[in-house]
């Protein structure tokens, strides 16, 4: 019967269906909001406890189980809705380590609060300062989501070749002088 039904190989997820996993799950994001509120997302480092519980732990699972049901053609467990109204960017198709960076770049820049965003990047020899110039950089081949991402915090692909092109300008300018004019 089970077979004629067609539902032979049929994964489903069952956090949330019985009563008691429900009542966990209810728990578990209560900590997922409560990082989130204070932190303005759900990039958990896996190390991370929320108030005892082991949220980066539990949000590494999730996000592997994501991905394995993603490769296998599934769809995505009902329950991780949950976690994209929280944070759309909780399983970013991205590595993670650049979701932690953007939005360490992106309270930076809510920090400053200036008009002129392309000059508040954060373009430096510090760790934030070294991935933004990376980003600006590397702009046209990141994902268009990313590039959407950065948008949203001013670094635009015109910020970018803003940010990044004098120094390439002035490193030609140098270049092209001392092979036009060598020294004697």
């Amino acid at each position: 019967m089970v077979a004629a039904l067609g539902l032979l190989g049929v994964r489903r997820s069952r956090l949330g269906q019985r009563p008691d996993q429900r009542v966990r799950l209810e728990r578990v994001l209560v900590h997922a909001r409560v990082w989130a509120a204070v932190h303005g997302h759900l990039a958990v480092p896996r190390e991370v406890q929320q108030d005892g519980f082991p949220l980066g732990a539990w949000l590494f699972g999730q996000r592997n189980r994501a991905k394995q049901r993603a490769r296998q053609g599934e769809p995505p467990s009902p329950h991780l809705q949950e976690l994209v109204a929280i944070d759309p960017w909780w399983n970013p198709p991205w590595d993670l380590h650049w979701q932690r960076n953007y939005y360490r770049a992106r309270d930076r820049m809510r920090a400053v609060r200036r008009t002129d965003a392309a000059g508040d990047l954060p373009v430096g020899k510090n760790a934030l300062g070294k991935w933004v110039k990376r980003q600006c950089t590397l702009y046209d081949t990141l994902h268009p989501d990313q590039q959407r991402l950065l948008a949203a915090i001013g670094i635009t692909a015109e910020a970018a070749w803003a940010r990044v092109a004098p120094r390439a300008r002035a490193s030609r300018w140098h270049r092209d002088a001392a092979e036009n004019h060598p020294f004697e």
